[in-house]
C-alpha cells in the first residue's frame, strides 16, 4: 500500500502528521489490523523543472 500526499510545505504537513512526521508513520484508526508488517516512512520531494 502507498500513500502519496501533497502538501504547501513542511508547517503543512506537521500541523496534520504531528510532530514527528519525518519518522512516524500516521496510521488510520484499525489499519493496524490489516497490515502484515509495520509502516515504514520515507519521504520523496518533487523538485519543479527549472
Amino acid at each position: 500500500m502507498l500513500y502519496v500526499s501533497r502538501r504547501r510545505g513542511e508547517e503543512y504537513l506537521a500541523a496534520y502528521a504531528g510532530e514527528h512526521w519525518r519518522d512516524q508513520p500516521v496510521a488510520l484508526p484499525g489499519e493496524d489490523g490489516y497490515l502484515v508488517a509495520p509502516l515504514l516512512v520515507r519521504h520523496f520531494t518533487l523538485t519543479p523543472p527549472t
